[in-house]
């Protein structure tokens, strides 16, 4: 990239601030699920729906990393999973009694998150695996995708806890990564060396594993060079996913961040250059991207379904668009029925629902679908987030609208990305974001959001 492609980089990323507009890790984002349900219809939904995906939730970590976003305790001894797996299996057994009364597709996916969920020693792992198997349908033959994150340690992350991880049906397992530079480590909180993980990474292809990695990008104290080293660390252990996560510093709403300094934190034209630079790196080395932040190997399965119908989540991405899944644990999320669901937030408050007989749900943080949310989403999500293009025809078939009419406000919005050079208006049955649009993708699906307009009016 040369000086003059430089400085125009850098206009585009005052203009368009990534730190401006939210992640859309779902749509609406979370902040908008003020909708209050009630049991009745939280059960009703519940029983009604096809669910194809479970996901369990693990909060406990050896060590709290700083920059994280998710919700996380500090394990202070074995007793306390021990505690937790025993609530998670009556939380199953409440939401059972429910979904017992609908429908269930055999064989679901299933991804265990965190937290640390390779925290669980063998016996550990084994009772939460057959709690589930004793109760649902799970396959273990490897038709299904049984997915569990993992901490690179390889104290944590032993053989014999990979071979009995595969015993038990899991087929996919992700190791956070973030970034390799010691520096960056110390001040987020995190410990691990490239050579250690390339080790984990190959003893669990070996056993058979698909491995995906999550870097991160926009970390304290992070440069380019830093995040061009951890790849060219990572290339070498060839793992079938590599997925590049923006950081986002929001100390008010997450305050271990206040440990973190403000001015460490790569401004908005350094994070996009990075996010082009790794783009580049690792589509030079055979990875073909796909929507914001996953890079697929050439040998990936699902490559070739998810580049042309893939569909967004805050699962991840799935061949399935109308995917329904079931959160179990505490700040676990579910959707089904059109619906967000949240269980409660804290762990003390989810002990406590469930020692009442409650399904741990917060009723008051929930959110349904009407047409126009469903008709955004998929346009959000799934077209301008993933694809990088929003074929009008497709629209106007599926939901019954008149595009232009529909969207004109958003469309008109659309003109100053087009002079940008970030979108391409130039196929009236198509709009198509550039390379460089990709970078800014947020952004031009910012201008349809429905919450974020209605603020504006």
């Amino acid at each position: 990239m040369n000086h003059r492609d430089m400085l125009k980089w850098e206009r585009l990323a005052m203009r368009y601030d990534e730190n401006a507009v939210p992640l859309y890790l779902s749509y609406p984002v979370e902040s908008f699920w003020k909708q209050q349900r009630f049991q009745e219809q939280h059960d009703q939904s519940l029983a009604s729906s096809d669910i194809s995906f479970l996901y369990f939730h693990f909060p406990y970590c050896k060590e709290i990393c700083h920059y994280c976003m998710c919700y996380k305790e500090p394990l202070k001894d074995d007793s306390d999973l021990d505690l937790y797996l025993d609530y998670l299996i009556r939380d199953m057994d409440l939401r059972l009694t429910v979904l017992k009364r609908g429908n269930w597709r055999d064989g679901a996916h299933m991804h265990w998150g965190g937290g640390t969920p390779t925290l669980l020693n063998l016996h550990q792992l084994e009772t939460m695996h057959r709690a589930i198997t004793e109760r649902l349908n799970i396959s273990t033959d490897g038709s299904h995708e049984h997915s569990i994150e993992a901490f690179p340690d390889p104290q944590i992350v032993t053989q014999s806890k990979l071979e009995l991880l595969k015993s038990l049906g899991f087929n996919v397992i992700s190791f956070g990564i973030q970034d390799f530079d010691r520096r960056i480590q110390k001040v987020i909180n995190r410990e691990h060396g490239p050579e250690a993980v390339r080790e984990l990474i190959g003893m669990a292809k070996h056993l058979g594993f698909r491995v995906h990695v999550d870097l991160c990008y926009g970390l304290p104290f992070q440069g380019i060079n830093e995040l061009e080293q951890t790849i060219e660390e990572v290339l070498p252990a060839t793992p079938g996913r590599i997925c590049i996560f923006p950081y986002a510093h929001a100390p008010m709403v997450f305050p271990r961040q206040n440990i973190i300094p403000r001015s460490s934190i790569p401004n908005s034209f350094i994070k996009v250059l990075m996010a082009e630079r790794a783009d580049r790196l690792l589509v030079d080395n055979g990875y073909t991207r796909l929507g914001l932040d996953h890079y697929l190997s050439a040998d990936d399965p699902y490559l070739g379904d998810l580049q042309t119908s893939g569909s967004k989540t805050l699962m991840g991405y799935s061949q399935d668009d109308k995917l329904n899944y079931l959160g179990f644990g505490a700040t676990a999320i579910s959707f089904f029925d059109k619906s967000f669901y949240r269980t409660v937030a804290h762990i003390k408050d989810y002990y406590r629902m469930i020692d009442a007989d409650r399904i741990p749900v917060d009723l008051n943080r929930s959110y349904r679908h009407n047409d126009d949310d469903n008709l955004r989403n998929k346009l959000i999500q799934d077209h301008i987030l993933t694809r990088f293009a929003i074929d009008l025809e497709t629209f106007e078939n599926e939901f019954g609208i008149v595009f232009g009419d529909y969207f004109g406000e958003e469309l008109q919005s659309l003109e100053q990305f087009d002079r940008h050079g970030l979108v391409d208006l130039s196929d009236p049955g198509v709009i198509r974001l550039t390379r460089k649009g990709q970078f800014f993708s947020r952004h031009i699906a910012h201008r349809f959001d429905r919450f974020y307009n209605r603020k504006l009016s």
